[in-house]
């Protein structure tokens, strides 16, 4: 049993979710809304410590997609283009966090927005329940609906928080 630990001592069990995982992917939609805060550098900062908590994850197809937007990410400065990749990323952190890190990372709302990717609507993480867009900046800031609890205790919560009917 201990030549089987030893040969694996990094690699997480099936059910760890590093809470840095979340911090750091959290740090991505926060600096997108308002480019006055030099947002293509704040979230240039943050990359490098989520490609590192991403390798701690657990094993899972949406690992492998994950790490790869996020080093698409990484090679982005221009805050369009950092608007536009940002669903990738968080469409399989989501996943993953729902398939291993329920209740681990403490609560983690989803947020949806319509109009984000091309009209096909896109999620994003915030740790409040409340709508601040990273897709479009002032002009769109509050479009959107809390749609998820990420937390094992509230994961059926649903929240909707704008009508977009006028949208």
């Amino acid at each position: 049993h201990r030549a089987a630990m030893a040969s694996h001592p990094s690699r997480p069990s099936r059910s760890y979710m590093d809470p840095a995982i979340a911090k750091n992917h959290l740090r991505l939609p926060a600096n997108l809304p308002t480019p006055c805060r030099g947002p293509g550098k704040t979230c240039q900062q943050a990359i490098p410590a989520l490609l590192e908590a991403i390798a701690a994850l657990p094993e899972d197809e949406d690992k492998g997609k994950l790490l790869s937007a996020t080093q698409q990410l990484k090679q982005t400065t221009e805050l369009k283009a950092l608007r536009e990749k940002l669903p990738a990323v968080s469409k399989h952190l989501i996943s993953l966090i729902r398939k291993h890190g329920i209740n681990q990372l403490g609560n983690l709302y989803v947020v949806h927005c319509p109009m984000a990717d091309g009209a096909k609507g896109a999620d994003w993480l915030s740790p409040i329940p409340k709508v601040q867009n990273p897709y479009f900046g002032s002009g769109m800031y509050s479009c959107g609906d809390v749609t998820d609890t990420l937390s094992l205790k509230n994961s059926k919560n649903k929240k909707p928080t704008i009508d977009h009917s006028n949208h």
